[in-house]
C-alpha cells in the first residue's frame, strides 16, 4: 500500500479523470475531502468512479472500505459504480464496473496493529476491461 508520495500522484490521476470527463460533456467533480474519487453525470446518469493509477497492467488493490463506498453512493444516486484504472505504460484508461469487483474474493492482512482488507483485482481483468472510452460508448455516454 501507498504512502503520501502514491497518494499525491493518484490525487494527479483523479484530477487527469475529472478533465477528461469534462472534455466529454460531463459534469465532474473530484473532491480530496470526499469517501469517493469522482462523481461525474451526463444526460441525467450518474457514474461515481473509484481511480488507480497503474505503472504497467498488473493486479490492483482496492480496499474493500472503497468499493462499498462506490457502491452505495452510486446506488443512492441512482447510478453506476466504476472501477477507472489509468495505466501509464499504454498511456489509457480502462473501466471495470464495481459490481464485477465486488464479486471477487476480499483479502486480509495485518498491517502495523490493524487489519488491511482488500479485493485484488486480477491483471486477467485489467487487460480484458474496456478502454474508458469505449466502456462510455457502449451504455450511450458517448
Amino acid at each position: 500500500m501507498g504512502g503520501a508520495g502514491s497518494r499525491e500522484v493518484g490525487t494527479l490521476a483523479e484530477r487527469a479523470l475529472v478533465e477528461l470527463l469534462k472534455g466529454w460533456g460531463f459534469e465532474a467533480s473530484w473532491d480530496p475531502k470526499s469517501r469517493v474519487d469522482v462523481v461525474a453525470r451526463k444526460e441525467g446518469r450518474t457514474l461515481v468512479l473509484e481511480v488507480k493509477l497503474l505503472r504497467v497492467p498488473g493486479i490492483v488493490d482496492v480496499r474493500e472500505i472503497q468499493v462499498r463506498r462506490a457502491v452505495e453512493l452510486a446506488k443512492k444516486l441512482g447510478g453506476e459504480a466504476v472501477l477507472a484504472m489509468y495505466i501509464a505504460f499504454l498511456k489509457e484508461w480502462r473501466a471495470l464496473p464495481m459490481s464485477r469487483v465486488a464479486e471477487l474474493p476480499v483479502s486480509a492482512w495485518r498491517c502495523g496493529g490493524r487489519v488491511e482488507r482488500a479485493i485484488l483485482v486480477p491483471a486477467s481483468h485489467v487487460f480484458a476491461a474496456p478502454r474508458l472510452e469505449e466502456y462510455l460508448r457502449a451504455r450511450g455516454l458517448l
